[in-house]
């Protein structure tokens, strides 16, 4: 309910803008000692078929990692460069493989092996974000780029899809699956299938191999969260603080090509809110004589919800040996499933404004954050993040500053 006007209240916390900046500044002075170009893989080399030296990979990214190698023995400090040319292939442990082949320009390249079966699949995406496929048939000894190309009839461009022609000659039982060839695009996940429906597979059978880097897994962790918000209101200066603590459970997944570098993340939390406060400015308001009058007014607020919060973030990781820095981006969602109260304004002893319930039922924020990863058997974050909710009705703005602590599932032992 609203109250008459009295005594001005606190703004409360201004400090905390100021503590953003601090707790970014301690969270990146703290990983100052992080090593970002760290980004060794366990792995291996091929340097023929069945010659195979494990060590560490510097795995720079997907885009990079058909080009050049760095790696280092097992047991050794020394780094060794390898040109595609310079080995028969390498790998990530339990992850990706590549092997190196001869492409259609004459110079060679490490090309993932997507898929082994009765015919291999293999592709690399070039400095443009451009994706490349080649299918390889051993038994006879042919290996074609998957590609299409434009030819132009009367004035118009026609897209002529030669690669389906590549699977009529190099898959062994071609006729049993025209249907999917004839519906095959150029992209990765219906390659696959199509390998996998004429070889009668599945992604987990034993006598086909898929690269594991086609889906990265969601791996769970639990959160809990604490929240110091504040809300202003349009033409009123001053502020409205409160604390909102928060649990719930987290949702992680890589989308980056096995660099351990960037992440999808999303969840739900359960957070309940509190706004319950006055802002008291004043107005000088001049009579019908031109005397001078200084007339209070105030706007107030008390607003309860238990809210479901839905963060949608990518986070950069910058890979280090015993932790990581992060920075991240995105926005977050904010559904209040109950809610009462009401807000109001009162020009000195009148209301000249009442809104009941006092928030909408929904909210939408930007969020921008840096925090910390750390490489233990049990995966930890540390985040500070701060959210910009968009103006509810256009008035009233929120901002957070929101300190998280993520912690996920035990890691498997190798």
């Amino acid at each position: 309910m609203l109250k008459k006007l009295s005594v001005p209240e606190s703004t409360g916390q201004r400090g905390v803008r100021y503590c953003l900046g601090l707790i970014c500044l301690g969270l990146f002075i703290s990983s100052y000692q992080v090593n970002a170009q760290q980004l060794n893989r366990d792995g291996f080399i091929l340097q023929s078929p069945v010659d195979t030296v494990y060590g560490s990979v510097r795995y720079l990214s997907f885009s990079r990692g058909n080009l050049e190698l760095y790696f280092t023995p097992k047991g050794s400090e020394k780094e060794d460069y390898y040109a595609p040319a310079d080995l028969y292939g390498y790998g990530l442990t339990d992850d990706i493989t590549f092997l190196s082949k001869k492409i259609e320009n004459g110079s060679y390249r490490f090309l993932e092996l997507i898929y082994e079966g009765s015919v291999s699949l293999y592709g690399y995406r070039d400095q443009n974000s451009r994706d490349h496929y080649y299918l390889e048939n051993k038994e006879l000894e042919e290996f074609r780029k998957l590609t299409f190309k434009m030819i132009k009839i009367r004035q118009r461009q026609k897209r002529i899809d030669t690669y389906k022609d590549v699977f009529r000659i190099l898959l062994p039982r071609a006729g049993e699956v025209e249907k999917r060839i004839k519906s095959t695009s150029l992209r990765r996940p219906s390659l696959v299938a199509l390998l996998h429906e004429h070889d009668g597979t599945t992604p987990d059978s034993f006598d086909s191999y898929e690269s594991k880097e086609v889906s990265s897994p969601w791996k769970l962790k639990l959160v809990a969260a604490v929240g110091l918000n504040e809300l202003q209101n349009e033409g009123f200066v001053g502020k409205i603080t409160s604390t909102s603590p928060s649990f719930g459970l987290g949702l992680t997944k890589q989308i980056s090509r096995s660099t351990n570098r960037m992440f999808l993340e999303t969840g739900f939390w359960a957070t309940p809110e509190k706004f319950d406060g006055r802002i008291i400015n004043t107005v000088t308001v001049f009579n019908l004589i031109g005397t001078p009058r200084v007339t209070p007014v105030a706007f107030e607020i008390n607003h309860n919800a238990m809210a479901l919060k839905v963060p949608l973030i990518v986070r950069y990781r910058f890979p280090g040996t015993k932790r990581n820095l992060v920075i991240m981006g995105g926005g977050q969602g904010t559904l209040n499933i109950s809610r009462s109260g009401s807000r109001g304004e009162i020009v000195g002893n009148q209301i000249t404004e009442f809104v009941n319930p006092a928030l909408t039922g929904f909210q939408f924020g930007f969020l921008a954050g840096i925090g910390i990863d750390f490489n233990t058997k049990i995966p930890v974050n540390i985040d500070a993040r701060y959210i910009a909710i968009v103006p509810d009705r256009r008035t009233i703005k929120i901002n957070t500053l929101q300190f998280v602590l993520g912690i996920g599932l035990p890691k498997k032992s190798k």
